[in-house]
């Protein structure tokens, strides 16, 4: 009975056999297609570069919270949550950071409007930014649309700026993407 078995998987494998040697322009063919055009498309989308920190929150606790954070592993085994090991002072700073007031104090005093709001490529060979002309003119200094508002401004900013809290272990990343690497 095993030979039987045996004989019929034989005969299935050779004829798949069979079927891709019948078909292989085809298979060629549509591999090709598929590989011309992914390679269309990587080459047709623009680069973005991304900077990214992780910070570990440090904060004092007190025995309560120590003790808490120590069963509760154990207690997420049998499917309790005890809490998040993100606490209120980690919470509060993330919040600051998301601000507008902090944007406006802290990071629009350091940046370029334009390079935030009319870059429209980067040119890796001259490692210079491209400049939107119907936004802004650089050699001029000149806004061809009203210049952006600090809220304009900053609404742009949150586009490029993000931030993710890992619930498992407390640590934040932040991370800002652009066109520039620099």
């Amino acid at each position: 009975m095993s030979s039987d078995s045996n004989l019929e998987n034989i005969f299935a494998v050779s004829e798949v056999l069979r079927i891709l040697v019948r078909r292989k322009f085809l298979i060629i063919f549509t591999t090709i297609i598929g590989l011309f055009l992914s390679s269309v498309y990587a080459l047709s989308i623009d680069n973005k570069y991304e900077s990214k920190a992780v910070l570990a929150p440090v904060e004092a606790q007190n025995n309560i919270n120590r003790s808490i954070s120590t069963y509760s592993g154990i207690a997420s085994i049998a499917g309790i949550n005890l809490g998040s090991p993100i606490s209120g002072r980690s919470n509060e700073s993330i919040e600051v950071l998301q601000s507008f007031k902090f944007f406006k104090e802290h990071i629009l005093l350091n940046i370029n409007i334009f390079d935030l709001m009319a870059v429209e490529s980067w040119e890796p060979v001259t490692q210079k930014l491209i400049y939107d002309p119907k936004v802004y003119i650089l050699d001029k200094n000149f806004w061809v649309q009203p210049k952006p508002t600090n809220q304009e401004t900053y609404l742009e900013f949150k586009k490029h700026f993000s931030i993710y809290v890992n619930k498992e272990n407390g640590f934040i990343t932040l991370s800002i993407a652009h066109r520039s690497p620099f």
